[in-house]
């Protein structure tokens, strides 16, 4: 025996628990529900209307599933970026410990709280450790780069 009534729609079950962990995806669904249900005529029979929301459920279940894909593969961008970028900053603050330099803006910016922009490398004293392993290297196979900075200097003063 086949029911008059319709069940709770699952549309709504599915919106309600993605607007709590994806409210914008909920929000996309929620619209593309309401403009589905402008095109569907209201004169529809109880039966055919049972079909017809079994089938746009289907279909909404179907759209979730791809948007929610989506929503994966750019998650796992937006957290590779952000190594990525932490990554850079880690390797900036070392070369600048290295040099002497500001982490912050290298003597770029006179706002900066840390050196008021005159934090160029050569102001801060060279932090050891990182010094040997960034600068040292470069001195070491090219000891005429040194020469060259010290004549160049005596010849300057």
């Amino acid at each position: 025996m086949i029911s008059n009534q319709l069940p709770a729609n699952p549309m709504q079950v599915l919106l309600s628990k993605l607007s709590e962990e994806q409210p914008e995806l909920a929000q996309l669904l929620t619209t593309m529900q309401q403009q589905r249900q402008q095109q569907t005529s209201e004169a529809i029979e109880p039966l055919d209307a049972e079909i017809h929301w079994r089938e746009q459920s289907e279909q909404a279940l179907s759209e979730l599933k791809r948007a929610k894909a989506v929503n994966n593969r750019l998650l796992r961008i937006v957290d590779d970026l952000k190594e990525a970028l932490e990554q850079q900053a880690n390797f900036e603050d070392a070369l600048a410990m290295a040099l002497g330099a500001c982490p912050d803006c290298w003597g770029e910016s006179v706002d900066c709280p840390n050196c008021a922009g005159r934090g160029r490398p050569g102001h801060f004293a060279p932090n050891p450790a990182q010094f040997n392993r960034w600068v040292l290297p470069t001195l070491r196979r090219h000891p005429h780069l040194l020469n060259g900075l010290l004549t160049t200097r005596r010849q300057s003063n």
